[in-house]
């Protein structure tokens, strides 16, 4: 069996460094084209995330970070 690792972040936290509110960005990801329902552990690109919101890259963040769309 391969392991491996991945560096995520967390949907909240993201929203608070962006400063935006994470109910109403919760409503736009709800919305767009990613389907994750009751799944807490959905990981998504933080470009793809960062696309939807309409939001900028965080530079102090590694482009190859996923967000944590779950808890």
């Amino acid at each position: 069996m391969n392991t491996f690792t991945i560096t995520c972040v967390c949907f909240d936290d993201l929203c608070g460094h962006l400063g935006i509110d994470s109910g109403d960005a919760r409503l736009t990801i709800s919305n767009s084209d990613i389907s994750f329902g009751t799944n807490d552990d959905t990981l998504v690109s933080l470009a793809r995330v960062c696309r939807i919101l309409g939001v900028e890259i965080p530079t102090v963040l590694d482009p190859t970070v996923m967000v944590s769309l779950g808890a």
